[in-house]
Parts: C-alpha cells; structure tokens; sequence
C-alpha cells in the first residue's frame, strides 16, 4: 500500500509538473506572437519609411520590456538588409527633417518628460501598446491629446495568434479608425478631413497698416490676410475674426498668449509677434530686420548754395586772381581789374592802349564765362539738392547729428560698436517718440515692417490732406542693423496646423503671397502720380535772400542814378 501510495504521489507530482511546462509554454507561444506581430507591422512601416524620405528613426520608452522585445526582434530580422539611424529618447521641439517616432505607451509616466509639443507634419509617431485592451482605457485619450497630430498611431497585439496587428487612429472629430497593417505609408498617416467634423476656426489678429487692417465695413483685408482667407476656402471651413483690442505692449502680449495656450484663439496673424512656448511659431522664410527711422533733414540756406557750385580751392584760386591781377593793372595800367568787372570801363577810349585793352578783355572773358557756369551749377544745385541726402547705410549715418532714443538694453547691444556711443539718448520704453510725423528730432529703432507700415500710415493721411505726398516726414535707413524673422502663431492645440503649414509652404513658393502684397500695397514709392516732387521745383520763398539782395541794388542803383540826374539838372541851371 505504502508504495502504491508513493507511485500515486509521484504520478500526481510528474502532473503538475506537466501542466506547469504546458502552461509556461503556452504564454511564451503567446508572448512571441504578440511580439512577432507587432514587430512585423514595424517592419514594414520601417521599409515604407525608407521611400518616404525619412530621415530619422526614433525610439521612446525603451526600457519597456515589450518595446524592447520588439526592437531585439526587428534587429534579428533586418540585421542584414536595414540599416537606419535610431536614436534613443531624442524627440526635440522644431525638426527640420521628417522623423520616425516609435513610442512604447505602457509606461505613460516614463515618455511624458520628453517635448512632443509641436503639432508638425514632419513628424510620425507610432505608439506601441503590449496589450489591445489598453485601447478601452484612458491612456489612449490621454496620448492622443498628448501627440495632438494626425500623423499618429497605435499598434497593439492581436487577441489570438492567426490575426494581424491591430492599428488604429484617429480623425479630426476624434473617432477611432480601424487601419489595414498591410497599407502604404502615405495612407496610414493619411489626412482624413471631413469640413462638417471640423470646428469653426477661431483667428485673431493684430490691426497693422500694409499686413492686414479692416474696410469700412470691418470686414478684413490685407495680404496676410488674403494668405489665411485662401487656405479657409480652400479647406471649405468655418471661421471667426477678431482684432485684439488696445492695450499697453506689456499687457497685449500676455493676453495674445493666454489666448493661443488656453485654445481660446487658434491662430494669431501678426508677422512681428513671437508667442511663448505654450504656441507655435511658424517662420515664415522672408526675413525682416531692425532698422533706422531717422528725421528727414531740413532745407539747405542760402549760404550753402552760394558756395556750393565752387569747391573752396576754386574759391581761392578766384580770390588770388582778383587780386593778384587788381594789383598788377592798377600798377601798369589806368584801370583796374576791379574797375573793368564791376563798372565796365569803356575799352575802345582813345587813352587806353592796346595791351591794356587786350589784357582787360581778356580777363572779362574768363570771369564771363566763369560767372555763367557758377550761375548755371547754382540753379541746378538748388533746384536738385535742396536737401541733405539721407542716409542708406550705417556708417552714413554715424557721420550725421541725429540721436537715437533706445532702451537700456538696446544700449549695451549697440554700445558694442563704439560709433555708436555718441548717438544715443537712453530713455524709458514708455518716453520713447514713436511719432512719425515729422515733429521729433531723434531716431528710434524699429522693426522694418512696423516701420513700413507707420510710414505709410502717414503719407496716406498727407495724401488725404493734401491731394498729394508733399514729403516722406522721416527715413528708414536701408541697410537693416540686425535680421529677424518674421511669424504666424498658431495654438498647440489646433490639430490642423500641420495642413495649414502645408499649404503655407505651398503660397509662398507659387509667389501668390507676392502678388497679394503687390496688389494691396499703397504704390506710394514708385508711383509718380501721388507725389508732389519737390526737387525739380523751386518757389519764390525758397529764394527770398536772392532776391532780397537783388532788390537792394536795384534799389540803390536807381537811387544814385536819381541823384546822378538831380545833380545835373542842378548844375545846369547854376551855371
């Protein structure tokens, strides 16, 4: 009985045994298809990434087990036909070449420290869960606000061995869409747009002469917003404008953003705004810089003009002759140089002889044609440069007067360059005389477009004023101090920034964006029809002090000829 007993035991034990091997081989027969079928999507995703353009491949949460199984897998299989680029963890904000992310989403703790918050097209994430019932729970809500693109998916295992990985994603109204792992790239990170899902499109936009404004009837125009207007068609969607009100710099800034980073507006269009990282800052590929703005200068006087047409050498060598030759004629002849010029003496009178005949008029000669082309050049100086020529570059403008008003910081940033020291007045930000009328005598520093726009702003009112431009109250300086870029800022939280970016891409390569700002500009640079030119006309006030002068001679000429004549008709009758 008792070795009856024990072979009964035994049996049981030998049992057991065979059920646990039985079990353990079970699991581990499941745990290789559930591997082997994602990596088998994987696999292919791989090698339809590599016609594709894809640059980099990307893995995060790389320390799960099953992402690691996975990788061990792909590596076995394509250790002698792929060769790709794969970094680890290494996901940064702006990529500026398409990038592979595969995402191991057991752990939502262990990917939540790296930077996904650009919503780009350029990126491609793949998230990788070990288990399909994941995909009931939240984790799969909580990654798809996470990732918030469309070019994301999400692998999970089958729930039996003879049926393929499951893959799915996302639409713009949020359903989850079943995929075919067997599809091409191009249309598993397809864009499945519906207009009646999408939600109305929410703009704001900053209020800017040349860029974007409203009509009379607040309805907006502008080239910017011509660029947006297009897409909104194009894409057949709903949308809203709205201009930020006024309000302090400091204030708008941080309402502008508060309304991008809570969703309250998808996209801000003002090319000199940069929004904070809670945004995206799209960079558009036109540069734009800071410039100079600079007081036009004022009218040359009188004085300048009458020294102008002689440089001082010939000034000196005119004086040298005067009297160098006043003194020569006076010695050897009966009338002077002086005499010959100012009181034309008679030349053909029986006591003057022949050398000092010839000499005299010789002399009248060169002062004649002399005194004509001073006479010519002075009326062709003050009718063409009646003002100082501004100044188009920085070093022109070091050699000037002008003051500029900055900032402290914009101080130490210019004070790198030691001409510049002399040149400015270090103000408050709020003190600083942004005016463009014409009226402040300092300089300030702005950025091109801004100052663009404002100057234009101006010159619509002179036109309005007037009928014409009269004169362009201050200068931008041509050459640009320092290049910065311009922006259009759009939400995070806007899902079809990576299609509007697309489409971005698109406009300024075809040159629309050109043409629309040609179209809606103000040609009040290249159109002759808008402006009074000053420089080809000279009134009668510009040349007051001539004529005062020459009103005195006259004056005094016809008097002593009176006197002349008095004198006679006394002498006469005396006598």
């Amino acid at each position: 009985m008792a070795a009856l007993r024990w072979m009964v035991i035994l049996a049981g034990v030998l049992g057991l045994c065979g059920l646990l091997v039985t079990g353990l081989n079970l699991r581990q027969e499941r745990n290789s298809f559930t591997v082997s079928s994602v990596a088998s999507f994987l696999d292919h995703v791989l090698r339809e990434a590599r016609e594709n353009s894809i640059e980099t491949y990307s893995f995060v949460g790389s320390n799960e087990s099953f992402l690691q199984q996975v990788i061990d897998q792909l590596a076995v299989a394509n250790r002698s036909r792929l060769a790709i680029p794969i970094f680890n963890n290494i996901l940064p904000k702006v990529i500026p070449r398409k990038q592979l992310v595969i995402v191991a989403g057991d752990d939502v703790d262990s990917i939540m420290s790296n930077i996904f918050a650009e919503n780009s097209r350029s990126i491609y994430a793949i998230l990788v869960l070990s288990d399909m019932r994941w995909l009931q729970s939240n984790r799969f809500t909580l990654m798809t606000a996470f990732f918030s693109s469309c070019n994301f998916l999400v692998v999970a295992p089958p729930p039996t061995m003879y049926q393929p990985a499951i893959v799915t994603a996302s639409d713009y109204a949020g359903r989850l869409l079943i995929l075919q792992p067997n599809e091409l790239f191009t249309s598993l990170f397809a864009d499945r747009i519906s207009p009646r899902d999408l939600p109305m499109v929410q703009l704001l936009a900053k209020e800017t002469w040349t860029r974007i404004w409203q009509n009379g009837s607040g309805y907006p125009i502008g080239p910017d917003w011509s660029v947006f207007h297009a897409i909104l068609e194009h894409l057949n969607m709903r949308w809203h404008i709205s201009f930020v009100p006024w309000m302090s710099s400091e204030h708008a800034i941080d309402w502008i953003n508060d309304h991008l980073g809570e969703d309250m507006a998808h996209i801000f269009i003002n090319r000199g705004f940069r929004p904070d990282d809670r945004s995206i800052a799209y960079m558009l590929p036109e540069m734009d810089g800071i410039c100079l703005v600079v007081p036009r200068p004022t009218m040359f006087n009188i004085l300048h003009h009458l020294l102008k047409p002689f440089q001082s050498t010939s000034w000196i060598v005119l004086v040298v002759l005067l009297v160098v030759g006043s003194l020569l004629t006076n010695r050897y002849f009966r009338h002077t140089l002086i005499d010959a010029l100012i009181f034309d003496v008679p030349l053909d009178a029986f006591r003057v002889t022949r050398t000092e005949r010839t000499v005299l008029f010789a002399s009248l000669c060169l002062f004649f044609v002399l005194s004509e082309a001073y006479q010519a050049k002075l009326v062709a100086h003050m009718t063409s440069f009646r003002y100082p020529s501004d100044p188009r570059t920085m070093d022109e403008f070091l050699q000037t007067d002008t003051m500029l008003q900055v900032t402290n910081v914009t101080a130490e940033a210019l004070m790198a360059r030691s001409n510049f020291r002399k040149h400015l007045q270090i103000m408050p930000l709020v003190d600083i005389d942004l005016k463009f009328d014409g009226t402040s005598a300092f300089g300030v520093l702005m950025q091109c477009t801004a100052a663009r726009a404002l100057l234009e702003q101006e010159l619509r009112g002179q036109y309005e004023r007037h009928g014409h431009i009269v004169r362009p109250p201050v200068h931008i300086v041509e050459e640009k101090l320092m290049m910065v870029g311009n922006f259009y800022s759009f939400s995070n939280h806007f899902q079809l920034y990576p299609l509007f970016r697309l489409y971005l891409v698109q406009l300024f390569e075809s040159g629309l964006i050109a043409y629309w700002e040609k179209r809606d500009s103000w040609p009040w640079d290249n159109d002759q029809g808008l402006r009074f030119v000053e420089s080809n006309i000279i009134t009668f006030n510009d040349l007051l002090m001539v004529w005062a002068i020459l009103g005195i001679g006259h004056a005094a000429a016809i008097i002593l000829f009176a006197l002349e004549l008095i004198v006679s008709a006394v002498k006469r009758r005396f006598q």
